[in-house]
């Protein structure tokens, strides 16, 4: 796949709006082109959406949008802009926007998500680690291939930042495969296995490495379990618990447990590049290439096929 390849990136799902604004160039649906003027609003209808131009409402079961690019409100919550084409498709009353957007500029986004005010090189070691995960072959929804949350990975509307022109086109390789390189918040002073926390075994075994930086100061944290509620034993059941109790009610799969009360350490499901360790060691002098080494043993940074 070239590096000007695109993505279907699904986004604003956590919100399962009902009702967005839309302003962009034309719009396609009820099989009509339509050149826009101002924004329209389109809202679900069960299995319709509707959309209304001025005075005019069109019903269909999908609207498209050739762009460049499309800004897109969620009325009283949020205002995001995408560069790229897009769909807007309807299930049982939610609307599912979807962005068709180039890779690099996904890559740049994630960057400007996770890493915002990180050493250049740390930059650059997660920008790698994105377009690595973009590439690789798993996907992981029906409708689009990765979401815009933390699910798959996460994505602000900013500028492209900088180091992802730095780093066009590299990924990570294990044994001359894309590897969908994982990555999270902060450890304890030592990564974890994929198995130690439950996910699908995967041709490239995580392996657990030394984090230095979290090691001399870690994140820690206290966190008193809900009345009935049995600790977390993998990361299934801690993202199952945050979705009840609270996204940060468990920040991490390391911890230990004291009656009621959790004692822990680290952010995150601890499997990969620890983004706080790759910040301290960029500070200390690691260049990109070190920092993937270190967290990801046995790999090797290449072009995109």
């Amino acid at each position: 796949m070239l590096a000007a390849a695109v993505v279907s990136i699904g986004v604003l799902s956590l919100f399962q709006p009902r009702e967005l604004i839309l302003e962009t160039p034309s719009i396609e649906v009820a099989g009509e082109r339509v050149t826009l003027r101002e924004p329209v609003t389109v809202r679900a209808d069960g299995r319709s959406l509707v959309v209304r131009i001025g005075t005019r409402e069109l019903r269909a079961g999908l609207l498209t949008g050739s762009g460049p690019g499309v800004r897109i409100e969620l009325p009283g919550r949020m205002d995001r802009r995408y560069m790229g084409s897009f769909k807007i498709a309807v299930t049982e009353g939610v609307l599912y926007p979807v962005i068709y957007m180039n890779l690099e500029e996904a890559v740049g986004r994630v960057v400007a998500a996770e890493m915002p005010s990180a050493p250049l090189e740390a930059q650059k070691a997660q920008a790698i680690a994105a377009r690595s995960y973009y590439e690789a072959p798993a996907r992981t929804h029906t409708f689009f291939d990765f979401c815009d949350t933390t699910h798959c990975q996460a994505q602000f509307a900013g500028s492209r930042p900088q180091p992802v022109s730095a780093t066009d086109g590299q990924i990570l390789r294990h044994n001359g495969r894309t590897l969908r390189a994982l990555y999270f918040r902060s450890c304890g002073g030592r990564t974890r296995t994929a198995a130690q926390i439950g996910f699908r075994d995967e041709e490239y075994r995580y392996a657990a490495v030394h984090c230095t930086v979290c090691q001399r100061d870690p994140h820690t944290w206290t966190r008193t379990l809900p009345p009935g509620t049995a600790a977390p034993r993998s990361e299934a059941e801690r993202l199952a618990l945050g979705r009840r109790f609270g996204w940060d009610r468990f920040p991490s799969n390391d911890y230990e447990v004291h009656g009621t009360e959790l004692r822990g350490q680290g952010e995150g499901h601890g499997v990969g590049l620890c983004q706080r360790g790759a910040t301290g060691l960029a500070r200390q002098g690691w260049d990109a290439l070190s920092i993937l080494r270190h967290y990801y043993p046995g790999t090797d940074v290449g072009g995109l096929p």
